[in-house]
């Protein structure tokens, strides 16, 4: 642990207003921001130095804490992680809500948010929130970003009162795509600094930083040493940069549930009410931001896992539920 560990804190402040159109309707605007501050983040303070070149032009093969454990007789240690409180992230969002009280057998509910989530590797207060490059962990190819940032999201939900006892309850649920990070998987070191890293970040050209293969078909695998020698030496001389974090975005989230009740009235003071959920209305397959990241692949920034947010039980699958309740 850094001896000058701070606590994580959050700078935070937020405006509204509300205007109520009449006596059952009301809309809502909300602007919230939060910055983060002294946020955990794991640092290896004694990487590989193969990105340094010596005076002779090779690659420096030893770490910056070797010479003082040999010097003071102590073991020489490899890889050495330090939790700091350097981490820092930043949210913006705007909020804006509809809410209109049952008027004419209708009540609506619907929030439309607008917002942005930024944060040095993704993770904002995290442990093991680590950098991938350990000489520059504030390095703007680390800002990013978080897993879970969804620009833009939509959710409405509803009841309508139908004759016969009927009601109606529909939810519907919209986000944008998720982000995520094109890399080498995670056993692949470009940087050549050892273990300890963070997110998998690919290496691009300079002059095309939109095209995540350039280097891979000019340099090979980079799980070859050899290979991962052109990449260092690419970056090095200032012609390749490491990727942005999360620079990609998956598939967007819809999902449509239904409800429909039935209430059936036994003489004064019971009800009996039938009961038919519907989920996932759509059959929708969602990924969210779960795509394989690896360039290397064939299969490289297509789907492989589900996303499960509150509410999706049984993933891509149209399931339905039927009851009853007795009210006296």
């Amino acid at each position: 642990m850094d001896p000058d560990y701070q606590n994580p804190l959050t700078q935070q402040w937020n405006i509204g207003y509300a205007w109520q159109f009449n006596s059952y309707s009301v809309l809502e605007v909300d602007y919230t921001h939060i910055l983060g501050l002294h946020e955990s983040k794991t640092l290896n303070i004694n990487p590989t130095r193969r990105m340094f070149l010596d005076a002779a032009g090779n690659a420096i093969i030893t770490r910056p804490l070797s010479a003082a454990f040999a010097a003071a007789g102590q073991p020489v240690l490899g890889r050495i992680d330090l939790e700091v409180s350097s981490g820092r992230s930043r949210y913006d969002g705007m909020n804006i809500s509809y809410r209109r009280r049952l008027h004419q057998s209708v009540t609506v509910n619907a929030t439309y948010t607008f917002a942005r989530a930024l944060a040095y590797n993704g993770n904002s207060a995290a442990f093991r929130n680590r950098a991938w490059n350990p000489f520059n962990y504030f390095d703007a190819t680390e800002l990013g970003p978080t897993p879970n940032d969804s620009r833009q999201r939509f959710s409405m939900g509803g009841v309508v009162n139908l004759p016969g006892g009927f009601q109606v309850a529909p939810i519907m649920q919209w986000e944008s795509a998720r982000p995520y990070t094109a890399g080498y998987g995670g056993a692949v070191d470009t940087l050549g600094v050892g273990g300890g890293r963070g997110t998998s970040h690919i290496v691009v050209f300079n002059s095309s930083p939109g095209d995540l293969n350039a280097t891979l078909n000019a340099f090979g695998d980079p799980a070859v040493a050899a290979n991962a020698v052109k990449y260092r030496n690419c970056l090095r001389s200032g012609q390749c940069s490491n990727g942005v974090f999360d620079d990609l975005r998956g598939q967007p989230f819809f999902q449509l549930d239904a409800r429909v009740t039935k209430n059936f009235k036994i003489k004064e003071q019971a009800t009996l009410q039938a009961i038919f959920q519907v989920f996932d209305l759509t059959n929708r397959a969602n990924f969210g931001n779960n795509f394989v990241t690896d360039v290397r692949q064939s299969n490289f920034a297509t789907p492989s896992a589900f996303i499960t947010p509150s509410g999706v039980t049984i993933p891509h699958s149209l399931s339905a539920e039927i009851g009853v309740k007795f009210i006296f």
